[in-house]
C-alpha cells in the first residue's frame, strides 16, 4: 500500500481553505486532508461550486486521500436520538462529498465530549452512546459503501467512563464492519501535540487480515513551536 504522507489543512486554522490549499501546496506536500469546519468546510460543496474547488486542487498539485468529519457534537455516539438522526444526515452529506473529492477515508468521532451531552454523568449515558455508536454506524455503513469511502474512527483521550475511547474497544468495533467501510485512527497524547496512526484494515492472503500502519503527526499552527512535527497522512 503506498504511503501518503500530507498535511492536515487543520493546521491552518487562521485561513480560508483555499488559503491553507496554497500554503500546503507552497511547502512541498502533494496530499492534504480537508477539515469539515469553519473557516475551510463547514458544509458540503455542490455543483458549480464543488467542481471549481476539486478544478483549483488540481491546479495546486494536490489530491486529497481524507477528510475529517465536522467536530464538536457531530458525533455517531449521541445519545439523544433527535440529535443522532440529525448528525447521522450531516455525516451522510459529508460521505458524498467525501467521493466528490476522491476521498477515500473519512474520520469520524464515535463519541461525544462530555461538555455537550446532557445528563452527562448518568449511568445510563454510556450504555445510550454505545448503541448510538452502533445504530449510526448501521445507517451510514450503505452510504460509505456506495460512496467508497471508508470510515475512519477516531478515538478521542476523553477523561470519562465514556465507550470507544480507547482502542481496546473501539478496534474491535471497526472489526465487526467491512474492512472497505469502516478503520480506526488512533489518537495517543503527547506533550504539546497529538501522535495519530490511521491504521487502514485490508485482506492478508495469508491470514485473510492485516495492517497498514501509517504515521500522522497533525499539530496545530500554534503548537508547531513545540518540536513536533507538523506533518499528517
Amino acid at each position: 500500500m503506498e504511503r501518503k504522507i500530507s498535511y492536515s489543512a487543520a493546521g491552518f486554522e487562521d485561513r480560508d481553505v483555499e488559503a491553507a490549499l496554497d500554503a500546503i501546496a507552497a511547502a512541498g506536500f502533494r496530499y492534504t486532508e480537508l477539515f469539515g469546519r469553519e473557516p475551510h468546510i463547514p458544509a458540503p460543496l455542490t455543483g458549480a461550486t464543488l467542481a471549481g474547488f476539486n478544478r483549483r486542487v488540481r491546479e495546486r498539485g494536490l489530491s486529497i486521500p481524507t477528510i475529517h468529519a465536522p467536530l464538536d457534537r457531530t458525533v455517531l455516539g449521541a445519545p439523544e436520538e433527535a440529535w443522532r438522526q440529525e448528525k447521522v444526515g450531516v455525516l451522510a452529506s459529508f460521505l458524498r462529498f467525501a467521493r466528490d473529492v476522491g476521498a477515500s477515508n473519512m474520520v469520524i468521532h464515535p463519541v461525544p465530549n462530555p461538555k455537550f451531552v446532557p445528563d452527562a454523568d448518568h449511568p445510563e449515558t454510556p450504555a445510550r452512546i454505545s448503541d448510538a455508536v452502533r445504530r449510526s454506524l448501521d445507517d451510514l455503513a450503505p452510504i460509505a459503501q456506495e460512496a467508497g469511502v471508508r470510515m475512519l474512527l477516531e478515538n478521542l483521550p476523553l477523561q470519562c467512563g465514556y465507550p470507544y475511547v480507547t482502542m481496546t474497544e473501539l478496534r474491535p468495533l471497526a472489526d465487526q464492519y467491512p474492512k472497505e467501510t469502516v478503520g480506526w485512527s488512533w489518537i495517543r497524547v503527547m506533550p504539546g501535540c497529538w501522535e495519530i496512526f490511521l491504521r487502514m484494515r485490508f485482506a492478508s492472503p495469508a491470514t485473510g487480515y492485516g495492517a497498514c500502519i501509517c504515521r500522522m503527526w497533525r499539530t496545530m499552527r500554534r503548537r508547531t513551536a513545540t518540536g513536533c512535527r507538523p506533518t499528517a497522512i
